[in-house]
């Protein structure tokens, strides 16, 4: 690792990180593809938000397919803008770490934003899979909600924990 100019390190995405982050985008673009694809075939009100029992429980016009992709852009892009620009200084890491721990949590801190890239575009693909098939086929959907919404929590949430149980794992000298 090379010292950064703050004094930071100067760590370098792999192939594999890349790959991630620019799935991740690929997944929204695609999702708004998607949703400009099926436009014509959709109900005037399209549902956009589910309780827990996975019913339908508010509606908007069809533009509103639209919303999520373009918040989920500009959430893809800070995380983005971040791994790239953020030096190990002015991250936010653990205290009382020795040079070899903090580095690693910078690495990992690193790849957890480029995971988290790609997990928004998955997520963004699976609520828009809810939203134009409920929106088709109410009855159908109805029963792959709670799914959907549970996939949709373990896409989101699991990189942070797998991030955590990294992080605190022991070095192997």
């Amino acid at each position: 690792m090379n010292p950064g100019p703050t004094g930071g390190f100067d760590v370098r995405p792999t192939v594999g990180d890349r790959l991630l982050s620019g799935l991740g985008l690929l997944c929204i673009a695609a999702s708004v593809l998607w949703a400009w694809a099926e436009l014509d075939s959709l109900p005037e009100r399209i549902p956009i938000h589910f309780n827990l029992k996975g019913e339908a429980d508010d509606y908007s016009g069809k533009s509103g397919l639209f919303g999520l992709p373009i918040m989920l852009s500009f959430t893809w892009l800070m995380l983005f803008l971040i791994s790239e620009h953020m030096p190990a200084s002015q991250m936010n890491l653990p205290s009382g770490l020795n040079e070899e721990q903090r580095n690693r949590a910078y690495i990992l801190s690193k790849k957890l934003l480029r995971f988290m890239q790609f997990s928004i575009g998955l997520t963004c693909m699976m609520i828009m899979a809810q939203l134009i098939g409920y929106s088709k086929e109410p009855e159908v959907w109805k029963t792959y909600s709670p799914f959907v919404m549970m996939a949709v929590l373990i896409v989101v949430i699991a990189p942070v924990l797998v991030y955590f149980v990294v992080l605190r794992k022991k070095p192997v000298s």
